[in-house]
């Protein structure tokens, strides 16, 4: 059976949010969490189980070599609606905490920043074969001798001069909640809604603000929702 689409997932998100949109959420945008890895995550696991949190929805369980060495986390339930994981518990009245990254998914042609790494940037090309998803092509900006830039999306170039060669803000707010929506790096022709990521082909509980660029000249009107 063939697998939808990154677009139809996405479309089919945006759907789903419109219908939901007067419910509370307690979803968080992932780059609010520590971006850790899963040595880092079973370290702080009790043993013998090793429990945790897979995703904001699932719990895990860390198998490791050593403790702390060359650990996977395996998934071993789902947690039910309105409950999220937390420390390897199903709970209620609590945010959903990202455990994983999602992935940088195209949703119209064009050059992107990346959401998290302001020295980082997406191509996304149209596909070889009609019917195929956008091609997609990461980047990063190089260093001038000991000098870091940051990818601009008003010029398109690497051309922010980084600050200590450190990141000082992202082109893009944290997502608050869903349907959240606006304009990318004082770009007016790109422009963002947060909804929930797709990771691995699954609607998670996670907030990701995917991005759209704005078809012939024209510019993202926010209080409109479209490019105009």
């Amino acid at each position: 059976m063939k697998q939808p689409s990154f677009i139809t997932v996405l479309k089919l998100t945006v759907l789903h949010c419109i219908i939901t949109v007067n419910v509370v959420n307690s979803y968080a945008d992932y780059r609010q969490a520590p971006q850790r890895d899963d040595n880092e995550i079973c370290k702080s696991t009790t043993l013998p189980l090793g429990l945790t949190c897979k995703s904001c929805s699932e719990i895990g369980r860390c198998v490791c070599e050593s403790p702390g060495t060359n650990c996977k986390i395996h998934p071993i339930g789902t947690c039910s609606t309105g409950t999220f994981c937390d420390k390897g518990k199903c709970v209620t009245g609590t945010v959903c905490i990202p455990t994983e990254v999602p992935p940088f998914g195209c949703s119209s042609t064009g050059i992107f920043p990346d959401p998290y790494d302001c020295e980082s940037y997406h191509f996304c090309l149209p596909p070889k074969t009609v019917g195929e998803p956008l091609e997609h092509r990461a980047a990063k900006c190089n260093k001038d001798g000991e000098q870091s830039y940051g990818y601009n999306p008003i010029t398109t170039f690497c051309s922010t001069k980084l600050v200590n060669n450190k990141c000082s803000a992202m082109p893009i707010p944290f997502c608050k909640k869903e349907l959240d929506k606006g304009i990318v790096g004082n770009n007016p022709g790109l422009h963002y809604m947060c909804l929930k990521a797709v990771i691995d082909g699954k609607l998670t509980e996670t907030l990701y603000p995917y991005q759209f660029a704005c078809q012939f000249g024209t510019k993202f009107n926010v209080a409109a929702g479209e490019c105009r």
